[in-house]
């Protein structure tokens, strides 16, 4: 599904015109905000980690034999608001959920729906939550007038406290901010790559203004750092000072939307959707690996597993899956004319997506099998949140589904009681 993210600017005007400056929390000591050792697991940030494959091997609680039995839990609202803006999709870690409203970052308890905290941010909220060593990491943008500045802030992960903030005079964040244990990893509306120290927001290097549409959020992986430009350019940055690695020039025209071109990163390779198919390139040099236009537009985040590169061919309209390493087509599994698809995601076994229905306006949560691109479960209908449509989340037997105003939970039998449900079976 092709979606324009100019929600943004209406977000800006509509939302924080009328914000009255506020001055930015204190920031937290050093020593408080000390970064510990480790990474966090499950789906801490956009596309599940700071490569963004959009593929977590390791959860496979829901396969193929027991999908038919989920049945809704709860649903948690989030803000009526969030219906004029949409969403920037929601985080799963350490058993608990964030997602986002119009100004608000929001902790539920993943197995109850319990809202634990809100933190009210003084902007509009312009990225994905990332949880990182106990910090919860977004962005906020502020627009007074023709002033507009954006923040980064980190919030406790535990009680939704402030520990820093950054700011960031004359840009807006574009993106969601992409975390590693170290960094933090933010597009500004300027054409530039921002970089924080994660434990403390100190600003380590600001890059030099790349070409092209709109930059996506960065991807890191192997010392480098990669981001696509309105299906135009990917550009590969030094992440220990920002300089320029390289560049690959696809195309003159620009795609509608930021989020639509983040890169994945998977071993030595970078897939990029395109104005006209998905393209591999090699991560240390930029050099084309391989590039396949049958399928189309690629409009929204990949799905990168250990065989398949999955996608939205046809504009986004019927999910389609190319040979990682030769970008030969393995299956093209069409869906109705009217149904469009979003972003992808794959645990274990399944890969999944919220396709949306344009003549009902309804979305329904899609799973099928990335080998084959048969379709095993779809949820039942919900209303279209009529935004951009972020992957369901899976972890311990629980689906989440972000519908921009809510968080619904789709559960096992087993995990409706608080139980984990690990099923047997090897990682996809």
């Amino acid at each position: 599904m092709m979606v324009s993210l100019t929600w943004r600017a209406v977000a800006a005007a509509a939302v924080t015109a009328g914000l009255l400056a506020a001055a930015s929390p204190a920031l937290a000591s050093p020593a408080t905000a000390r970064i510990r050792a480790g990474t966090t697991t499950g789906w801490p940030q956009l596309q599940g980690n700071a490569a963004h494959t959009g593929f977590e091997p390791t959860e496979t609680s829901v396969t193929s034999a027991n999908v038919g039995q989920l049945a809704e839990a709860w649903t948690a609202p989030l803000s009526s608001a969030s219906n004029l803006i949409g969403t920037e999709g929601m985080t799963v870690a350490g058993g608990t959920v964030y997602g986002t409203s119009v100004t608000a970052v929001i902790a539920l308890n993943a197995v109850t729906g319990a809202q634990l905290w809100q933190a009210s941010l003084p902007g509009v909220v312009a990225s994905t939550p990332t949880v990182q060593d106990g910090l919860v990491i977004t962005g906020y943008n502020v627009s007074h007038g023709f002033v507009e500045s954006t923040h980064i802030v980190a919030l406790s992960a535990a009680t939704g406290a402030t520990v820093w903030t950054h700011l960031v005079p004359a840009a807006h964040l574009i993106a969601s901010v992409t975390t590693t244990p170290t960094t933090v990893y933010a597009a500004l509306d300027t054409g530039q790559i921002l970089t924080l120290h994660a434990g403390t927001g100190h600003q380590q290097w600001l890059s030099a203004a790349l070409p092209g549409c709109q930059l996506s959020a960065p991807s890191v992986s192997g010392g480098l750092v990669v981001a696509g430009n309105g299906g135009q350019y990917v550009t590969a940055l030094h992440a220990s000072d920002g300089t320029k690695a390289w560049q690959n020039k696809f195309s003159n025209g620009c795609g509608n939307g930021d989020t639509a071109w983040v890169p994945a990163i998977s071993g030595s390779t970078v897939y990029a959707g395109r104005l006209n198919g998905v393209a591999a390139l090699n991560l240390d040099s930029g050099r084309v690996r391989w590039a396949n236009r049958a399928a189309g537009h690629v409009f929204q985040p990949l799905s990168v597993t250990g065989t398949a590169v999955i996608a939205g061919a046809n504009n986004d309209f019927e999910p389609v899956a190319l040979a990682r390493s030769t970008g030969a087509l393995l299956w093209q599994s069409p869906l109705q004319s009217q149904i469009g698809v979003g972003a992808f995601a794959t645990f274990g076994s399944l890969t999944w997506v919220l396709a949306n229905d344009f003549v009902n306006s309804t979305v329904q949560a899609v799973a099928f099998d990335p080998a084959t691109g048969h379709q095993v479960f779809s949820s039942a209908a919900y209303p279209d949140p009529a935004v951009n449509s972020p992957p369901p989340v899976v972890a311990a037997g629980r689906v989440y589904l972000d519908l921009a105003t809510e968080v619904l939970c789709l559960t096992l039998p087993g995990a409706r009681t608080g139980v984990d449900v690990h099923t047997e079976g090897a990682a996809w």
